[in-house]
């Protein structure tokens, strides 16, 4: 009733006093006494099967779960209940969940009132029942398993080996004549055993796992007086099971005893618990969160990293602007034609040499025909200084419409496969000739697509400036290589470039992960208005060898994390989830940890797996997990969550300082590290100070977030430390949302609970704020 219908303890309570009202109802009248003596002595059931059935069924059809499986496949709750095989006396354990190590036959079969009817199948009261396809006979389980403690401890075990576990065991005093099919003299061996089986069992276990004795991890209550002469079936003493269980609460030393188990009890579920139980707690001020959350993502992603993502076909040159008179140092014009065609006029075989043209949109208008004539004058000119029989201008050989967004996507092999670049910018007339262009290289450099022109263009080969405002069409403003173009455009140094076109001069190589985090450092630089979302990473994988095809829906982060892990460049998505950024737009600059930590000294400790459709979330596998307990650094802490030894995170609202130990009931004197992020933040909404207090190390850590944390997850490590990651929830899409992040004492981890397909969220959206 409590744990798979979920029925609270008041609806328990009045479901069995009206199952017994009805259930216990003799089968046979009084004055049948041959009838009755003849049940006593083959132990046949007293009671109607029948009218038992259909009282349990009666309780189901109030819940809609007539039919119902007792299977509850990722329920929060774990139920089991202990029945005997008529057969061969052997323990049957029917389970709403499914073991990883013993018998499944009846999980996918067995229904509530069919687990109902075998546990309370004791055969001197009911009948046996029948379960499942081959018919099986069980009764209840009493004779063997009268106190199932072993089997409690046993199924624990399997489903959670690695956490501490917590036994509660209530007795129901003295045991009830119940035994197996048979004559009278079994049910007297019976009754005999049962009545010191209990405690016998009971007392084993005790001396067999003294340390959760010692730990507060095991309590027992049981009513030994006044319950001995009332059967199970005298449902008109409840009064007098009512009297001698007070009794027995009122006793001093039990009354000890229930204060200590609650107090453990409260503490224990608050701590480590596993994503299929996790609890979320919130403070009511705050009340976006959910009561509960399983911590794991069962949708489906956008895309995943083993998914297998359709791959751009490598780009080439379909359109060229050709020469005429080819071998003339005057203009004489060109022809734009397709290269099939210029290749017959030409008489080439393969590749036409080509002169890759540059230039920016804020000089040129591409809809502008005077424009455009300047342009291609230019163009002309600086490809027959460089003596090749055609060049590629953006404006007139990108192709029509319909294929522009796959040439733009393939640029990068355009610019690979030309023999020369040339820039052609307009300075503004009547400025110093060298401030200005200066000024217009800036321009062309901080354009996004430049990138790809500047870096790929051809090693050793001079890059051709004009500036069509003061020079003539035959002479050459600037010839310039790379590295000199670079210094020209940025004389106080841009680091990420200069570093950028040195791995491409070949003077050092660059790592991989080094690589991704200076160009994208370049790119977040770019001031040409995006075409797509996703531009950015459209240009950075004309970089790196896999190039996923485009989607138009993704976001410019969901753009990015395609690109991402299609290439898996040296866990990257995995070390920047551990960054801590100094601005909510920090979707690209990797390299603006709070801390200046280069990303490639962060070493994952998780993996991402895939990317959902919901606030550009991540699918994140692996991560240490464990609660962050909201209090109020104004108001008090609950001591249920402080009283015991077992280390937690409490994560206050609020300043607090070293001396505020006692008020709070922390168990000792507080150190404070400055290892949070305490700047304020660039965010959709103010935020707020709040503390983490980690009573395992006893250390308070300020930070500042936007919303109230209430999980801590463990992504990567910096040295020593973890990079912890204060999440909070939004119940409606089972997303958690980086809140801020800090470094933690390694100790920590051990006390952890590894959680599976966690959907995280780095940047909190602000219309969430009053959801």
């Amino acid at each position: 009733m409590l744990g798979r219908l979920r029925m609270s303890l008041e609806d328990c309570e009045n479901a069995y006093l009206q199952l017994s009202e009805r259930i216990f109802a003799p089968r046979r009248q009084r004055f049948n006494i041959f009838g009755q003596t003849k049940d006593f002595l083959q132990a046949d059931g007293r009671f109607d099967a029948v009218i038992l059935e259909e009282a349990i069924k009666d309780v189901l059809r109030a819940y809609k779960t007539e039919d119902a499986l007792l299977k509850d496949e990722g329920g929060p709750c774990k139920v089991f209940v202990v029945a005997v095989r008529e057969n061969n006396s052997e323990a049957a354990v029917l389970r709403s969940y499914k073991s990883s190590s013993m018998s499944n036959v009846l999980y996918n079969e067995c229904k509530i009132w069919e687990a109902c009817r075998a546990t309370s199948a004791a055969t001197t009261f009911f009948a046996p029942v029948r379960i499942g396809k081959y018919g099986q006979r069980f009764v209840d389980g009493a004779m063997r398993y009268n106190n199932p403690v072993q089997l409690v401890h046993r199924e624990a075990e399997s489903l959670w080996p690695s956490r501490d576990l917590f036994i509660l065991s209530i007795g129901t005093g003295s045991a009830p004549g119940k035994s197996f099919r048979g004559n009278l003299k079994s049910v007297v061996d019976g009754l005999k055993n049962i009545v010191t089986e209990t405690e016998k069992t009971a007392n084993d276990f005790y001396h067999g796992h003294r340390y959760m004795v010692q730990e507060d991890l095991l309590f027992r209550f049981n009513v030994f007086h006044g319950l001995g002469h009332i059967g199970l079936e005298e449902n008109k003493e409840i009064s007098a099971i009512a009297d001698a269980t007070e009794a027995y609460l009122d006793q001093g030393e039990t009354g000890k005893k229930l204060e200590a188990c609650i107090g453990r009890l409260r503490a224990t579920i608050t701590d480590e618990i596993p994503y299929t139980e996790f609890e979320v707690m919130q403070s009511e001020s705050r009340g976006r969160m959910s009561e509960s959350f399983d911590g794991q993502y069962n949708g489906t992603p956008k895309f995943t990293k083993t998914g297998r993502l359709q791959q751009l076909e490598t780009g080439k040159a379909h359109t060229l602007c050709i020469l005429r008179h080819r071998n003339s140092s005057e203009l004489h014009g060109l022809d734009v034609m397709r290269v099939d065609d210029a290749r017959q006029l030409l008489g080439v075989i393969g590749q036409i040499p080509y002169a890759y043209i540059g230039y920016t949109s804020l000089d040129f208008d591409q809809g502008n025909e005077e424009d455009l004539r300047i342009l291609h004058q230019f163009a002309e000119a600086a490809t027959r200084k460089l003596r090749l029989p055609a060049y590629w201008l953006p404006c007139s050989c990108m192709g029509d419409v319909e294929n522009m967004e796959r040439a733009v996507w393939t640029l990068c092999d355009v610019t690979n496969a030309a023999e020369s670049l040339a820039v052609i910018v307009k300075s503004d007339r009547g400025n110093s000739t060298s401030v200005n262009l200066e000024r217009k290289l800036v321009q062309w450099c901080s354009r996004l697509w430049s990138s790809q022109e500047l870096l790929l263009c051809p090693r050793g080969r001079p890059i051709d400036i004009y500036d069509v405002s003061s020079a003539p069409l035959t002479t050459v403003a600037l010839e310039l290589s790379r590295r000199s173009l670079v210094d020209a455009a940025y004389p106080t140094a841009n680091e990420p470039l200069q570093r950028l076109v040195d791995h491409y001069e070949g003077i050092y190589t660059l790592g991989r992960l080094d690589f991704l985090c200076l160009l994208l450092a370049y790119l977040t630089g770019g001031k040409t208005a995006a075409f797509l979302r996703g531009d950015i990473s459209y240009v950075l994988m004309g970089f790196l060898p896999f190039r996923p095809v485009p989607d138009k829906t993704d976001s410019g982060f969901q753009a990015l994390a395609r690109v991402l892990l299609a290439n898996d460049v040296d866990n990257f998505l995995e070390r920047y989830i551990s960054i801590c950024p100094k601005s909510r737009r920090q979707y690209y600059t990797i390299t603006d940890d709070f801390w200046g930590i280069n990303l490639r000294d962060i070493r994952p400790t998780c993996q991402v797996s895939g990317v959902t459709s919901d606030f550009d979330a991540l699918i994140v596998d692996g991560a240490l997990g464990a609660k962050a307990i909201p209090a109020d650094a104004r108001g008090s802490t609950p001591s249920s969550y402080t009283s015991d030894e077992r280390p937690r995170f409490i994560c206050f609202h609020g300043d607090i300082s070293a001396t505020d130990s006692s008020s709070y009931y922390l168990p000792g004197p507080l150190r404070i590290l400055n290892n949070g992020n305490t700047t304020t933040l660039p965010r959709p909404f103010s935020p707020d100070n709040f503390t983490l207090v980690d009573t395992l190390t006893m250390t308070a850590i300020p930070f500042q977030a936007s919303a109230q944390p209430s999980m801590v997850l463990l992504t990567g490590m910096e040295g020593n430390m973890y990079r912890g990651l204060l999440c909070s929830y939004y119940q409606d899409k089972r997303t958690l949302f980086r809140e801020s992040v800090v470094k933690l004492n390694s100790r920590v981890a051990e006390k952890m609970t590894r959680l599976e397909r966690v959907q995280l969220s780095l940047f909190r959206p602000g219309r969430l704020e009053s959801s």
